[in-house]
């Protein structure tokens, strides 16, 4: 966990109902340190708790966000909101998937889980998210670049501790 002084992407990270008491831990979670690396070497990893239900408000690239995650059957979805404006509602949550899945200019960036198992690409699991699988926030320029094999694969590499 970093500070939030040196780092200015805090996390408040809430559990079932929206109220403070359910905060995880009673103090508000922070994003990790952006990621070093090439390419992606802007990318920020996002805390989660592994648990079927949470919902978080995050500055990324000087945008208020806010991201609910919720488990419908066996699928992870994922909501988007920035600055009260819905941007994204009800997308899966998959491996290596840029979200939202319908790119708008009112999110720069992207969204993306990186299931970290070797070998694996399976889409997250409740039980296995901020180990497993970890959820980054990819900026605009780095983000376009998900597509191309060559800068997954650098992304997929850092999200397993820089093995690529």
């Amino acid at each position: 966990m970093v500070s939030s002084a040196r780092h200015p992407f805090i996390i408040n990270t809430f559990h079932g109902p929206e109220t403070p008491e359910h905060a995880l831990g009673g103090e508000a979670a922070v994003a990790g340190a952006p990621v070093a690396g090439e390419p992606g070497r802007g990318a920020v990893e996002i805390t989660l708790a592994a648990v079927p239900s949470q919902q978080f408000h995050v500055l990324l690239g000087g945008q208020h966000c806010r991201v609910r995650l919720y488990l419908a059957g066996e699928t992870l979805y994922l909501d988007l909101d920035v600055a009260e404006t819905r941007i994204a509602s009800g997308n899966p949550c998959l491996h290596g998937v840029g979200l939202p899945r319908r790119r708008t200019h009112l999110f720069q960036g992207r969204l993306v889980f990186i299931d970290t198992l070797e070998g694996a690409c399976a889409p997250p699991r409740p039980e296995g998210l901020g180990h497993r699988w970890r959820l980054y926030w990819i900026p605009p320029a780095d983000g376009e670049g998900l597509s191309s094999p060559a800068a997954f694969r650098s992304l997929q590499g850092l999200a397993r501790g820089g093995r690529a």
